[in-house]
């Protein structure tokens, strides 16, 4: 594909909003700017923890998503899961930020 095409596909993709995604009142920020909650956390059955993260940097309208996935025997897990009190298998919670 011609450098110019490419050029015009990249801008054309950077003018577009970014994917709607639900209202959620974990991820709104109290009026002190620091967040209840930075996102959500599920266990699978099989003890897998799949956190859902959304970090913002101030007013400028960045926004970050990350899924992080810790395996039972992943050597984080112990310190995530105790992060999570009440996380069950089949279970969600909202997750704290990290301070």
């Amino acid at each position: 594909m011609p450098a110019r095409r490419r050029l015009g596909l990249a801008a054309a993709a950077l003018a577009l909003p970014p994917p709607a995604r639900a209202a959620s009142p974990a991820r709104d920020e109290a009026a002190d700017g620091a967040a209840d909650s930075i996102g959500d956390a599920a266990m699978l059955a099989d003890g897998t923890i799949v956190m859902d993260l959304r970090a913002t940097l101030g007013g400028s309208g960045l926004v970050g998503d990350a899924r992080l996935t810790f395996p039972p025997d992943h050597p984080r897990y112990a310190a995530v899961r105790a992060h999570l009190p009440g996380l069950r298998p089949g279970g969600s919670v909202l997750v704290p930020p990290f301070r």
